[in-house]
């Protein structure tokens, strides 16, 4: 005799009494209409408030939880307020608005200076509650010791807050300066500056803001800044010899003697005292030389020497017997063999026959003819000499003659 449907439509019914037939139709519909509660909150304060809630409007016969028989209603406390009302089907529906209220949740991490390499614990307080760091520690302490800018977010209930703070190094200010290079000898005092640092210690073992350096190595030095960090620094001390020179002592020379003064060699930079940078300087003229020459570990060194010149200072003439015996007795052997000092400077012996074919040619007074040609004995007899020389004097002579060859 019925059915139960659940869906919208269309229904008919058809009755049949022997020939006779009867058809009804009826159309279902549902009632879609449902109340909707509006103005969920959620307040972090200690203040008080006054919410307005409101329902879908168009409904009938409303109702609050707190006895409001309007579509809106206000409240001033937490809680859950559930709104009923009645469509114009008839169709009863119900919801429900939520007003939640904490207290408010306040972190104040404060910006951090430290010195460099230490750590700092920071708080975010709010004991309790969930807290998370940017670092990725967790919980109420984080220790951090990188300087950066670091997020920390508090929850409490369905209320957080959050803070950024940044730890900052104290700056390093004590430095020593560059590394310390001497010559031949150490003896320098230094100096930390007392009114910016404290504590201070040089290699561990001197204290006070001053320092007599006297040796090579390493310097190392530590202290304490204004802001209480401690500070080191180090210096390497080096120690480089003096370039060695020696010009040679003052001397006596000759006119013709013109001496070559030599700076030593592989060295920097050279300088003589009239502004030459030549390793070998000629001596002309007499009086002071001096220079002065730099390593290339830029170390100095400088000598001078004073040279005279005289013309008396050795014999200018040259004496060439008219004879020589070499009989092997050991006397009057060779010839010139005349004791001429040899100087430096030009000195020439050209022996001839008779017949004007040379058979000597001596360039030093050292070297004498011993009375053999191609290594026999040479004839008895008359032989021609030319001797050119320079002498003490600075004069060129030239003599020639005749002596003879006894045997």
């Amino acid at each position: 005799r019925g059915i139960v449907v659940r869906k919208e439509g269309k229904y008919w019914l058809e009755i049949t009494i022997k020939t006779c037939k009867w058809r009804d139709t009826v159309e279902v519909k549902e009632d879609k209409d449902s109340i909707q509660a509006y103005g969920d909150t959620v307040y972090c304060t200690y203040d008080t408030f006054r919410r307005r809630l409101f329902a879908s409007p168009g409904l009938f016969k409303y109702s609050w939880s707190n006895g409001s028989k309007l579509d809106r209603t206000f409240v001033t406390s937490q809680g859950q307020y559930v709104v009923s009302a009645v469509t114009a089907l008839g169709c009863a529906s119900s919801d429900t608005a939520i007003v939640e209220h904490y207290p408010p949740v306040e972190v104040v991490v404060p910006d951090t200076t430290i010195c460099p390499y230490n750590s700092v614990r920071f708080d975010a307080k709010n004991p309790g509650a969930t807290i998370e760091w940017s670092n990725g520690d967790l919980g109420r302490y984080s220790n951090i010791t990188t300087p950066n800018t670091y997020r920390v977010k508090v929850t409490i209930g369905k209320c957080r807050d959050f803070d950024t703070f940044t730890l900052s190094n104290y700056p390093f200010e004590f430095a020593l300066g560059n590394d310390l290079r001497f010559c031949s000898t150490i003896d320098t005092p230094l100096t930390v500056d007392g009114s910016k640092f404290s504590n201070i210690v040089w290699n561990k073992e001197v204290t006070g803001p001053q320092f007599r350096l006297l040796n090579p190595g390493k310097l190392v030095v530590n202290v304490t800044n204004q802001y209480g960090c401690p500070e080191s620094d180090s210096i390497n001390v080096q120690l480089f010899p003096n370039p060695g020179l020696d010009l040679g002592n003052d001397t006596l020379l000759c006119l013709s003697i013109n001496p070559v003064l030599d700076a030593g060699a592989n060295l920097l930079s050279y300088r003589w005292h009239d502004g030459k940078t030549e390793r070998f300087y000629t001596a002309y003229e007499p009086g002071l030389y001096w220079v002065e020459v730099k390593s290339d570990d830029g170390c100095l060194s400088r000598d001078s020497v004073r040279i005279n010149k005289s013309q008396d200072v050795f014999p200018s003439l040259v004496y060439m017997p008219n004879a020589f015996t070499p009989d092997g007795n050991g006397i009057n052997d060779l010839f010139p063999d005349n004791k001429y000092v040899n100087i430096g400077t030009m000195y020439s012996v050209k022996l001839y026959n008779r017949w004007g074919e040379k058979i000597a040619d001596y360039q030093t007074p050292e070297v004498n003819w011993d009375g053999s040609i191609g290594g026999k004995p040479a004839p008895e007899g008359v032989y021609v000499f030319l001797v050119t020389w320079i002498g003490c004097d600075n004069i060129r002579r030239t003599m020639r003659g005749d002596f003879h060859l006894l045997r």
